[in-house]
């Protein structure tokens, strides 16, 4: 033991002379802590972060020059390991505000960050237009339902099929089914409209019928259940209830006084109605009837006949 003493002591003054080139012997209390948060922090970051802290706040520090030393030959790396995405430029940037590569790592960041802002209004592009894409496509769906009534009430009505011998290759062009009886057409329509509860699912029903005396066309009629209320809320794209009844079959008048106008011109035509008949035309052998049902879910009807001998 005693031989080794002198040798022991001497690596020691050796050590404690190199540490002193590069630092005080004594650190204070406060430098020691800062130190050795560079040291043992549990994180590249927080090690990064707390070495530029140091640098910082401790310009005469007594572990300065290692601290430099040790941050100047990890920063190269940290920035590569961090530069690729929006969390690791941040996080570099907090570290090292102002590092060698802070500049570079803004640049990156707001360039990321502007990607992700243009892809985020391209999807609230196609967003919106998906939107109103299927805006457009419901309020289609109901102009439709509208279009239905007045549509095929027109086209029942028309001259031709009431003056022709043979109605049934009229009635046939128009997509009605004949038998030896009657000619026939059903007609579903979907739709959509707002209601308490959301967006609410509809289906309009028309039936068509052409009534025949042999050969000759004698009724015609087109109905369905609640047809009326039906047209009334595809109209304002709001759901029905039993008080709009009434403004359901006026509305429903309006549109078929259009609809008749050309044929039984109200000038000339027009016929006081009593219920359940809302409207009553009547003129050239033929007469027209819009009856609504007394009752909800039972068929609204627009009736079409050929006028008694």
């Amino acid at each position: 033991m005693s031989e080794r003493r002198p040798l022991t002591l001497l690596v020691l003054a050796a050590a404690l002379a190199g540490c002193a080139a590069s630092r005080p012997l004594v650190a204070g209390v406060g430098d020691a802590a800062a130190y050795r948060e560079t040291r043992v922090a549990p994180s590249i970051d927080a090690r990064v972060e707390a070495a530029s802290s140091y640098l910082v706040g401790r310009p005469r520090g007594a572990y300065r020059g290692e601290v430099e030393a040790w941050l100047d030959e990890v920063e190269p790396t940290y920035f590569v390991a961090r530069r690729d995405s929006e969390a690791g430029l941040r996080a570099y940037l907090r570290a090292l505000p102002h590092g060698p590569h802070a500049d570079e790592a803004q640049a990156r960041l707001d360039a990321l960050a502007g990607r992700r802002q243009g892809s985020t209004r391209d999807a609230l592009g196609r967003s919106a237009a998906a939107i109103e894409a299927r805006l457009e496509g419901e309020a289609a769906a109901r102009r439709e339902v509208v279009e239905a009534l007045a549509g095929w009430t027109g086209r029942v009505a028309h001259a031709d099929l009431w003056s022709a011998t043979d109605a049934r290759p009229g009635l046939g062009a128009l997509g009605l089914a004949c038998d030896a009886a009657a000619c026939r057409a059903l007609v579903e329509l979907a739709y959509v409209v707002p209601g308490d509860e959301g967006r609410e699912p509809r289906v309009a029903h028309l039936a068509i019928e052409a009534r025949l005396a042999g050969d000759a066309l004698e009724v015609a009629e087109v109905s369905g259940p609640d047809l009326f209320d039906r047209v009334y809320e595809a109209q304002r794209a709001r759901a029905t209830t039993a008080s709009d009844r009434p403004a359901a079959v006026a509305a429903a008048v309006e549109l078929l006084a259009g609809a008749l106008e050309a044929r039984w011109p109200a000038a000339r035509c027009a016929r006081v109605a009593e219920a359940p008949v809302a409207l009553g035309r009547s003129c050239d052998g033929l007469s027209v009837e819009v009856v609504a049902a007394p009752r909800r879910g039972e068929d609204d009807r627009v009736v079409v006949r050929r006028a008694p001998p």
